[in-house]
């Protein structure tokens, strides 16, 4: 009786846990990715909103150096920056290197072949976010990493401030953080079957040696008859 009991005990809680674990990677897990990841774009956002009002009001008046040096020092993401390009589609400032000081920008889009200066422009002029798809240093032949760009003009200074961000950049980052909170989860739930089974047991544990006596007394009473009969 005991044995077939915990046995059953045992599949309920495995059954319990994979259920649990389950529902924690393939619906709770998600959902914490996505909220984290528009958590970590809402702070990019931010920080390129104090570059550009750096910009706008303190190097107005200023030396590209100056800017350069202001660039140089931020990064959005882990390695997502700010570049500066001018009405004429002119790079004025690209910490990156990327694209050359002093040249137009005249690389083109290889998913529509227009080029990046005027979907900067049209997005700049939407208000809206431009998302696109582009290459890494070390896969230059792969055009199928999203980038993010948010775009401001200066008209003073005839100048488009734009950010250069790569979308995994952010997913890379959550999984770090995605991973510990499952971590913290599946041992939180594992604490509580221990605690879960140890209540049961204690609960069960007294039901058995109750039914264990009735048995004995029961078996007890049929050898008293036999007895009597016998007799």
């Amino acid at each position: 009786m005991n044995n077939k009991i915990s046995l059953k005990i045992a599949w309920l809680f495995i059954i319990i846990f994979l259920l649990y674990v389950s529902f924690v990677i393939f619906l709770i897990s998600p959902k914490i990715n996505s909220y984290l990841i528009q958590i970590q774009i809402q702070n990019s956002k931010i920080q390129f909103n104090k570059v550009i009002s750096i910009i706008n009001n303190k190097l107005k008046n200023s030396t590209n150096s100056e800017l350069e040096l202001l660039l140089s020092s931020f990064t959005l993401g882990k390695t997502g920056y700010i570049y500066v390009v001018d009405g004429l589609g002119k790079v004025v400032f690209d910490p990156s290197g990327e694209f050359k000081n002093q040249e137009e920008l005249k690389v083109v889009l290889p998913q529509n072949g227009t080029k990046l200066f005027d979907e900067l422009k049209s997005s700049y002029t939407r208000k809206e976010t431009l998302e696109y798809n582009w290459n890494r240093i070390y896969d230059p032949n792969n055009y199928e990493y999203k980038k993010i760009s948010w775009i401001e003009y200066n008209k003073n200074l005839d100048w488009y401030i734009i950010s250069s961000v790569y979308e995994e950049d952010f997913s890379s980052f959550v999984e770090e953080i995605n991973y510990l909170i499952l971590n913290i989860l599946i041992f939180a739930f594992f604490i509580f079957l221990v605690i879960t089974a140890f209540v049961i047991i204690k609960i069960i544990a007294p039901i058995n040696k109750m039914i264990t006596e009735i048995q004995k007394a029961n078996i007890n009473i049929d050898n008293s008859q036999n007895e009597i009969k016998s007799k």
